[in-house]
This record gives C-alpha cells, sequence and structure tokens, in this order.
C-alpha cells in the first residue's frame, strides 16, 4: 500500500531491529507508549512477533509500526507507533488501514485498545478511524517515577455493527477492504494501478481535458505520470476513496480510470469520476466501467447513493452515464471552477434498491451486476 511519501507493508525478519530502535526512540518520550527506557533493543529485537505487524517505510527507513494480537476471544489487541517528524502526515490513518484489513481477513469481530488520556493526538486520530471511547481504567499503569496514569479503552467492531460518525466518514473510508475478487463487468475490469500502466497515464495527459479535472499533469512526462500512478494506490489509505485502474477483462491493458470518492460516506452518498484514453473510446469501455463500480458501491453497507456531475457539453459523458442507468436530476448552476473559470454542471445519480437484494455483500464478477436501482443498457 502506497501513502505518498511512504509505504505500508508486512513486517519482516529483516525489519526486527529497526522496529526495535523504533520502539526505543518513542520510549525515550515517556508519554506515548508504555515503554520507557531503557530499552533492551537486541533482545526485543529476537523476540519481536512479526505476524500481524505491519510497518511504514519512508527512504528505507521504518517510521512507523502496527501490530494487532489476535486474542481467542474473537477481537484483536493493537499497537501502535510512529516516529516524532513522520506524525500528522498519514501514516497512522495508513497503518491503522493496513491493520484492519488484516484483522478482517483474519476473520477477528473488533479491535481493541489502551491509549493514554492526555495524548489527544492519538485519541483524535484512532476516533476519526472510527474506534469510540469504552471505558476508563483508573490509576492503571505504574510508571518509572512511581505515578499511576489512566488509561483509556477504545474499540472499532468489525463486523458492520459500528456506524460512522459524520466528521469522521472520510479517514473512516480507509478503513474498507480493497474488493476481492477486483469489481467487473462485460470487457472490463476495475483493479489497483500498478507502473505497467504507465502508457495509459501518458495518453491520458495528452486529453485537453482530463488534465483540467484531476492531478494528472498535462502532457505529463514518464517521472510524472509514475507519481500519478503512486498518488492513486494511495487514494484509499488516505480517505478519499477507491481509484481503480479500468482494465480490459481479457489482456488486463490498462484504458483508464475511475473512482469511488468517499468524502461524504457518512451521509450515504459517495460520487465518481472516470476517464478513458482516446484511443479507447467508443467501445463502451467507461459504460462497463460505471456499471461494475456502482455494483462494487452497494457492497458498502452504508452506502445509499452515487452522484456524477458533467458538463453539459459533454454529451459522451452523459451517454455513459445513462447507459449505466444513472438519472439526470437537475443543472447546478456554477457548481466547480474548472480551468479557472465557473462551470455548470448536470447531476446524475444512482440510488441503491430497496428490498432484500439491497443487503446483498456479493463482490460481482465479469457480466454479473447487483441489485441495482439503475437500469443500465449497454445495447
Amino acid at each position: 500500500m502506497r501513502g505518498g511519501e511512504f509505504t505500508i507493508r508486512p513486517a519482516g525478519d529483516g525489519d526486527r531491529r529497526s522496529l526495535a530502535l523504533l520502539l526505543a526512540e518513542v520510549a525515550k518520550e515517556r508519554d506515548g507508549i508504555a515503554a520507557e527506557p531503557p530499552v533492551d533493543v537486541d533482545g526485543l529485537a529476537s523476540r519481536w512477533h512479526l505476524d500481524g505487524t505491519f510497518v511504514a517505510v519512508a527512504d528505507d527507513v521504518v517510521v512507523g509500526e502496527i501490530r494487532v494480537d489476535p486474542s481467542w476471544m474473537g477481537f484483536g489487541d493493537i499497537g501502535m507507533m510512529v516516529t516524532a517528524k513522520w506524525r500528522g502526515r498519514g501514516v497512522g490513518t495508513a497503518l491503522i488501514a493496513a491493520g484492519v484489513t488484516w484483522a478482517r481477513a483474519r476473520g477477528l469481530h473488533k479491535l481493541a485498545l489502551g491509549v493514554f488520556p492526555h495524548n489527544r493526538a492519538a485519541i483524535a486520530l484512532y476516533r476519526k478511524c472510527g474506534f469510540v471511547a469504552e471505558g476508563r481504567l483508573v490509576r492503571h499503569v505504574r510508571r518509572a517515577d512511581g505515578q499511576l496514569w489512566d488509561l483509556l479503552e477504545m474499540g472499532l467492531p468489525l463486523d458492520g455493527s459500528a456506524s460512522l460518525p459524520g466528521e469522521s466518514a472520510s479517514t473512516c473510508a480507509s478503513l474498507l477492504p480493497w474488493p476481492t475478487p477486483p469489481p467487473a463487468y462485460g470487457p472490463v475490469v476495475l483493479r489497483e494501478f500498478a507502473d505497467r500502466d504507465l502508457p495509459m497515464a501518458l495518453e491520458l495527459a495528452t486529453d485537453s481535458y482530463v488534465p483540467l479535472i484531476g492531478s494528472l499533469p498535462a502532457n505529463a512526462g514518464e517521472r510524472e505520470a509514475l507519481d500519478w500512478i503512486a498518488r492513486q494506490g494511495g487514494r484509499l489509505a488516505e480517505g478519499t476513496g477507491f481509484s481503480f485502474a479500468i482494465a480490459e477483462a481479457d489482456t488486463d491493458h490498462a484504458v483508464g480510470t475511475i473512482g469511488l470518492w468517499l468524502r461524504s460516506l457518512a451521509y450515504g452518498r459517495a460520487s465518481a469520476g472516470y476517464s478513458v484514453a482516446p484511443s479507447a473510446r467508443g467501445r463502451g469501455i467507461a459504460a462497463a466501467a460505471l456499471i461494475a463500480l456502482t455494483s462494487f458501491a452497494w457492497t458498502i453497507g452504508n452506502l445509499h447513493r452515487v452522484e456524477l456531475y458533467i458538463e453539459p457539453w459533454n454529451a459522451g459523458s452523459v451517454r455513459t452515464a445513462e447507459r449505466a442507468g444513472y438519472q439526470r436530476e437537475g443543472l447546478l448552476r456554477s457548481h466547480q471552477e474548472i480551468g479557472g473559470q465557473r462551470r455548470d454542471m448536470l447531476l446524475y445519480a444512482c440510488c441503491r434498491p430497496l428490498g432484500p437484494q439491497a443487503r446483498a455483500r456479493k463482490v460481482h464478477g465479469p457480466g454479473e451486476l447487483a441489485g441495482t436501482s439503475c437500469q443500465p443498457s449497454l445495447a
């Protein structure tokens, strides 16, 4: 998992000493974690339990760590630390996302943690990620100087029983798992970006409109295009949503990009956006990708509506929306600035279906379509 300037990955044997040194560094602060100096670095490195441990790495240096310790009772205790200069830069959020994904894969129903009540930054991060305070253990931790500190207990249910607080929806989006198998419909599959998608990115950069509505520079060079690809890999970790490469199902050749943006997830809403490389247009690629994306959207339990914003002149995008079953709901005047000008936008939307089929959480494969109130037509 990429997160801009850092990478999240499972810890390996070669990380043992780095992990122990990181703990020793954070322990010197004497206020964020239970450990205090002196730390037996060699002993700690030799006995570090790596299963369920993930590291954040920047410039080949371990700058953060999270570990999930599963209980036989079905929950997991987590511990996390980030070096001081990397705090507030998305590392903690990305580590929590990795821990949640691992815990879900192991069938855990809940994550739990303890945090010192004075550690306001950590508490704020945990709350943004959906953790709630469940109790306070008074005079619980004995410090080296003899003081007894309280410990705040926090928990995050992973079984869908918790609602997302409104102020933390975008960050909690980062806790959603990446879909397996990848969403697919007809001739396309929606997958993670990879460096091999460079030709598609370079072609998109030559389009006169695409660079105006995203972060891909116009006429980007190879380095700029690869940086753009790397940023797409970090969208989920940063809480923006899912950024997919649109690939041909039979060749895996990337022909475009599509995103499900979850900034308003707490309110049950998402938005979508798509771009297809000029050489792949006119083949129904965008409509098929939008159908696959919408089908995937309904696997997110508290999502009820997906919106599209389309400039009135963009007849091709209007056709794509309508072929995917989206319905026009109105004209939003002077809605968005594009290329230095305020632009009107047509609002199209698709809503989650009502009834038993709406509760299905299957991830669909090629040619399959989840229950939806939209009525797609690729004829």
